[in-house]
């Protein structure tokens, strides 16, 4: 049994221990867990070759929003240190698409491609009924890895209040910025995710043509709707938001024509949530059921991997850390998705 396996059962003794006698558990952060490992340990002490490698859960990738890291209460304020992540932009895209897990370096995936309606129908007895016919086509998508890596001092690790900030709000921050592009953008070119924008059915426009862009969103929302779908997210980027929000009814008239100052509700048109980011390009939009439209494979999380040897990490008391995660794309209804421009 490993050094690891072993502190492992004895951590699963203590916490039955204090089950019993009705103390509260004391979580563990992310930081703290890579911390006390062996590996780390190892490579903290310049062992050679050491290389440390952590898998990250779900929970713990989103451990930043639901609990303060405080020492004994999780609701309680913490005077642990934080690091400012900078300029970030909003993740929302995996909340919305289902996801499913892979050990497969590709994912086979069955879309129906023909589909015959049969008329189904009340019919007395010994009459025939209306036969359905369904057409499928297997899909491959190949694993594709995205990846950063960071440079930080060893004192920086020595602090797990601190390590732990860097993980959540920049290292794992900055994977997950770069996971939602290629969602949204990737080109479906070798090693690159094929992203929604890129499976998308184009938007047809009305006749006679219209410009408003109000009208162009639910033109969008209509040929979704008439393929049977029904688009729960809008995504536009900030420049076209603006000039949505900011829209006047007339040239003498001064009201605005979606919403105004004082709406405080989700942004919506049309009933369906916006989503504004700059990863849509200005100008573009994406209209889509997100959870018919596309699904979501992926590895157990993100790993991270943590190492002295590299370049002149050793002589600048430098670590390096990597983080890397693989995931696939299958678009399932392009019909559910809808781009076009504004």
């Amino acid at each position: 049994m490993s050094e690891q396996q072993i502190a492992k059962c004895l951590d699963g003794i203590v916490s039955i221990q204090a089950h019993q006698l009705g103390l509260r558990p004391q979580h563990k952060t992310l930081a703290d867990r890579i911390l006390s490992a062996a590996d780390t340990k190892a490579v903290l002490n310049g062992k050679a070759s050491a290389i440390a490698k952590f898998k990250i859960s779900d929970i713990e990738r989103k451990s930043a929003v639901t609990t303060t890291q405080a020492l004994n209460d999780p609701l309680a304020f913490s005077m642990r240190p934080s690091i400012d992540p900078g300029a970030t932009q909003p993740l929302f895209l995996r909340s919305l698409l289902p996801t499913f897990a892979s050990d497969q370096g590709q994912v086979e995936y069955p879309v129906r491609t023909v589909f015959t309606q049969g008329s189904p129908a009340v019919v007395p007895d010994n009459t025939s009924m209306g036969q359905q016919a369904y057409t499928f086509a297997s899909v491959f998508e190949p694993m594709s890895t995205l990846g950063v890596t960071a440079a930080v001092s060893k004192q920086l690790m020595s602090d797990s209040g601190a390590f732990q900030a860097f993980m959540q709000q920049s290292l794992l921050v900055d994977l997950a910025e770069s996971e939602q592009d290629q969602l949204i953008n990737g080109s479906g070119s070798t090693h690159y995710v094929s992203g929604l924008i890129q499976g998308a059915t184009t938007w047809s426009n009305e006749s006679p043509n219209i410009t408003n862009q109000l009208d162009v969103i639910r033109s969008a929302i209509r040929q979704i709707q008439a393929a049977k779908f029904a688009p729960n997210a809008v995504i536009l980027h900030p420049t076209d938001w603006f000039a949505i929000e900011t829209k006047k009814g007339g040239a003498s008239d001064d009201t605005y024509a979606a919403g105004g100052a004082r709406y405080a509700g989700e942004p919506n048109l049309w009933g369906v949530r916006v989503y504004v980011t700059t990863q849509v390009a200005a100008g573009t939009f994406l209209i889509g059921d997100m959870s018919r439209a596309a699904v979501l494979f992926e590895e157990s999380g993100p790993e991270v991997e943590i190492s002295r040897h590299h370049s002149t990490n050793f002589q600048e008391n430098m670590i390096s850390l990597r983080a890397t995660q693989r995931i696939a794309l299958i678009i399932a209804n392009s019909t559910a998705l809808v781009t076009g421009s504004l």
